[in-house]
């Protein structure tokens, strides 16, 4: 009976050790009624010495039973720590199961006592099978598991290889590939190559023939710059000696300027001594002074006028001789020019030349630039001769104004 309890205890896997924790708390409510009903192995263990002391003639076999009841109930709360790892699952099964295990506690408590040695036996020997047959099927497993990861490993490395195998092949159809396209490449190449060079000697030749005719137009360009050079040196000693005439009436007129200066720092002499003379007479005949001022500023404005319409034509027939000079300095500039177009047409050989006209087109321009510089001076110099002869005037017409104050003093009678 004990066998049987045992056995379905291990096919429902319930735990043995609450079984047996159960088993020897009824056994001590039944042979002494005073042990407690609460608690674990300690209580049950306390219940059953104190059913000892009401015991009749059976406590030797009572106690016989209890060590090896302890004894189980120790192994059993081995493998429940064991156990204790499960999953939820299992739990739910084993609290399903629970009904079971009372139906068959009951079942086991009408047996009695007798016969719980020899299933205690029978039950250690089961166990001891048991543990023998888990032992196995945990080697069994390990070896299992270990055949499985050699086979996975072997299997992996396998792939590995294979696919190494596949990609050296496509490594060497793609060489194979681009070893044929390079040849094609090459021949083609080659044909080009042929024909680059039969181009090549061909233009070669046409250089040659539109160098000798560069060659020859070279010569008539050259020619043609010898004469424009002739005629540029021409009108360059032409500009010159111009330019010589303009300086020397430049310094003819610089020495008439310094006269003027001088004569007119006479009249202020002059003036500043008048005028200390006269300061008593001015207060005296300033209706006579009036009368004879208007007088002579017409007779001034005349003189003025004519010396302004001189001045104008000495002007003009200057600006018609600058102009006279632009005009044969464009057209200098002209014929450069055109001589530049000519040459923008030639190859690098004619650049000697065309760095000669550019030559000559700068000193063009210097010149041009000394001109100008020239024209300008003039200009600045009869701004100032318009200017001294301003002042020379106005100092004039102050001292002819002085002096016929003075001779209206020494000759009252003169009008």
């Amino acid at each position: 009976m004990g066998f049987l309890c045992f056995s379905i205890i291990w096919t429902t896997k319930v735990h043995v050790s609450e079984f047996l924790f159960f088993f020897c708390r009824k056994g001590g409510r039944q042979e002494g009624r005073k042990g407690g009903r609460e608690g674990g192995r300690k209580e049950g263990r306390e219940g059953g010495r104190e059913g000892k002391e009401g015991k009749s003639g059976n406590e030797r076999d009572i106690a016989d039973l209890d060590l090896e009841v302890y004894k189980l109930i120790s192994f059993f709360l081995f493998l429940k720590e064991g156990k204790k790892k499960k999953g939820v699952k299992e739990r739910k099964k084993e609290e399903e199961e629970e009904g079971e295990r009372t139906e068959v506690l009951l079942y086991s408590k009408k047996n009695g006592l007798k016969n719980a040695s020899s299933d205690v036996k029978q039950i250690l020997k089961i166990e001891t099978e048991l543990d023998i047959t888990a032992d196995l099927r945990k080697k069994l497993n390990r070896a299992k598991k270990e055949k499985l990861e050699i086979t996975t490993k072997h299997n992996a490395e396998l792939a590995c290889f294979e696919s190494q195998i596949a990609k050296l092949r496509s490594e060497v159809e793609k060489g194979e590939a681009l070893r044929q396209s390079l040849e094609y490449d090459l021949a083609v190449a080659r044909k080009e190559a042929g024909l680059g060079r039969r181009a090549a000697e061909e233009r070669l030749a046409e250089a040659h023939r539109i160098q000798e005719k560069l060659y020859a137009q070279n010569s008539e360009l050259q020619a043609k710059a010898n004469e424009i050079e002739k005629e540029f040196q021409t009108s360059q000693q032409k500009w010159k000696e111009e330019c010589r005439r303009f300086e020397h009436d430049l310094e003819e007129r610089d020495n008439m300027i310094q006269n003027y200066n001088r004569e007119y720092d006479l009249l202020m002499k002059e003036k500043s001594r008048l005028e200390k003379t006269l300061q008593e007479a001015l207060e005296k005949h300033q209706q006579e002074k009036s009368e004879m001022e208007s007088r002579i500023r017409e007779t001034t404005l005349e003189e003025f006028r004519l010396q302004a319409e001189q001045w104008e034509a000495e002007r003009r027939e200057l600006q018609f001789i600058v102009q006279e000079q632009d005009t044969a300095v464009q057209n200098m500039h002209k014929k450069v020019e055109k001589l530049e177009t000519e040459h923008m047409d030639c190859s690098d050989l004619l650049q000697r030349q065309t760095n000669e006209l550019e030559f000559s087109t700068q000193r063009e321009e210097l010149l041009r630039k000394e001109f100008e510089a020239t024209t300008l001076r003039v200009r600045k110099l009869e701004e100032n001769i318009e200017a001294e002869r301003a002042a020379h005037l106005e100092s004039k017409f102050n001292s002819e104004i002085i002096q016929v104050k003075c001779k209206q003093m020494l000759w009252p009678g003169f009008s």
